[in-house]
């Protein structure tokens, strides 16, 4: 047993949905510790478009 396993893309989205809604928690100690690094904020918007409805997480990775 390899540990892989498949998800859906409707539970991908459950999955980063909740990642997303647990990181804004957080985001605001990070952009005051180093607020010129917009890295976290985009990577959490790209996210959020991807759980709205956006085909693909391709600009989350690069994010």
């Amino acid at each position: 047993m390899t540990g892989d396993f498949e998800l859906t893309m409707d539970e991908l989205r459950a999955v980063v949905r909740y990642v997303t809604e647990s990181a804004q928690d957080v985001l605001p100690v990070f952009e005051e510790s180093v607020p010129e690094d917009r890295r976290p904020r985009s990577a959490l918007d790209a996210a959020r478009e991807f759980v709205d409805g956006a085909p693909e997480l391709a600009h989350f990775v690069s994010a």
